[in-house]
């Protein structure tokens, strides 16, 4: 008969100790599979935390996606304003939809939302639109480019200096002491020189046209190649400033009366009265809907401090006996945009380092007018015995006729509450069929 004792001297566990032993084990069995369990929630929801936030990055993506898409919408001449939430734009592997608001003053907010699988993501930014003209030709015309007798073009760096103060060269078998020899005149159309004309630079004219009148004492420096392309000629994009009403300036008032300081102007009409003298200080934007000059009148533009934008809207009248001076580091400082189709005659005796822009108007150049820059309209007629100096600096400008955007603020902004608590499937989710979408860039409105 074993006994306890005989069991233990043996190493065998008694009844209840074994007993114990598989308590013990199913136990800890219990125990290590409630562990390994809630290792397996915590990996399955880490794993949806990741899923989670990769979506929500791409979702992301997608919206500032959304933005540039807008952006380019603005930029083609739209509203901005991409699909909706009742009908979105695809895009990529996500959905997007863009709210555009017109804010004035050229400001646009777009508000984009996007969707991808369970991500959500909305953004906002407000841009502002603004107007680049790239001058890479002295004189660039849609119309024919007409150019009297004896008209003389060259160029010079105004990063040595004034025109007058840098040396002059005689190009061989040339008369004129000139600066630099990039002083291009282009057209969309014909170019047609008279006699004793002199282009320092190229003379293209538009694709399939011509250039006329070369032989004996009128020449081109450079190539008369036609143009692959015609130039672009966009409207001008005025500020929007509120009215001041209107300004008269007489030869008796104050100095103060007699300038514009730095800053932003919207005139309904300027008068510069006879022997009155106005200036301009930069930097400045003026916006002047009439423009009336007097017998003996100057128009001083001062940009030694900032540049100077003087914007046209309306009729511009420039008497043949007024004085234009300008005082700028170069050409770029000082711009003068006539928005409007009224003929734009410069007569007045004039030295203006700056450009003009006049995409609807003809401008006529008379001899009195000197113009240290260049100038870009619908139609130019330069007259007999006009000279023109092209600013190389204008050649670092922006894209011919381009409307840019620029950022002024950005922000994330909160997704719909709906949105965030339903991670389902972007389409069930808001009831569209998945085939049935435009892409983003199709979906402009």
């Amino acid at each position: 008969m074993r006994t306890g004792f005989h069991d233990r001297a043996l190493g065998r566990p008694r009844k209840g100790e074994r007993g114990s032993v598989l308590v013990m084990a199913v136990v800890l069995l219990g125990a290590l599979m409630v562990l390994t369990a809630s290792f397996l929630r915590l990996g399955v929801n880490l794993s949806r935390e990741h899923n989670s936030d990769v979506d929500d990055s791409r979702a992301f993506c997608i919206a500032e996606a959304g933005v540039a898409e807008a952006s380019a919408a603005i930029l083609s001449g739209r509203s901005g304003n991409v699909g909706s939430q009742a009908v979105p734009a695809r895009f990529a592997n996500g959905i997007v939809w863009v709210v555009a608001t017109d804010l004035g003053g050229s400001d646009f907010q777009l508000d984009s939302t996007a969707l991808c699988d369970s991500g959500r993501a909305a953004v906002r930014a407000v841009v502002h639109q603004e107007f680049n003209v790239e001058y890479t030709q002295g004189v660039t015309s849609d119309l024919p480019l007409v150019v009297g007798s004896n008209f003389m073009i060259d160029s010079y760096d105004p990063a040595k200096g004034s025109y007058a103060s840098q040396p002059k060269q005689k190009l061989p078998g040339h008369n004129d002491l000139i600066v630099g020899t990039k002083g291009n005149i282009k057209s969309n159309g014909d170019i047609l020189l008279s006699t004793n004309d002199r282009i320092y630079g190229d003379a293209n004219p538009g694709p399939g046209s011509t250039v006329s009148g070369i032989g004996g004492n009128t020449f081109v420096t450079g190539t008369t190649t036609p143009a692959n392309r015609k130039t672009a000629f966009p409207a001008v994009v005025v500020p929007v400033l509120p009215s001041l009403g209107t300004k008269t300036v007489k030869k008796s008032d104050s100095l103060f009366a007699r300038t514009l300081s730095a800053g932003s102007y919207h005139f309904s009409s300027v008068t510069i009265g006879n022997q009155a003298s106005l200036t301009v200080q930069g930097p400045a934007t003026v916006v002047i809907d009439s423009l009336t000059t007097n017998s003996g009148c100057n128009l001083n533009i001062d940009a030694t401090g900032g540049p100077v934008n003087v914007y046209f809207t309306g009729p511009t009248n420039f008497v043949s006996n007024m004085t234009v001076t300008s005082t700028a580091p170069s050409a770029k400082s000082i711009s003068l945009f006539f928005a409007s189709d009224d003929p734009v005659a410069l007569n007045p005796n004039a030295t203006l380092l700056g450009t003009i822009y006049a995409p609807t108007a003809t401008v006529t150049v008379s001899s009195n007018w000197a113009n240290f820059g260049a100038i870009t309209a619908k139609a130019v007629v330069l007259s007999s015995n006009s000279r023109l100096h092209f600013d190389e600096s204008l050649l670092t400008q922006g894209r011919q006729g381009a409307t840019t955007l620029a950022l002024r603020e950005w922000q994330r902004l909160p997704v719909p509450a709906s949105m965030i608590h339903s991670r389902v499937d972007p389409y069930k989710l808001l009831g569209v069929a998945r085939g049935s979408l435009q892409n983003s860039s199709d979906a402009y409105h």
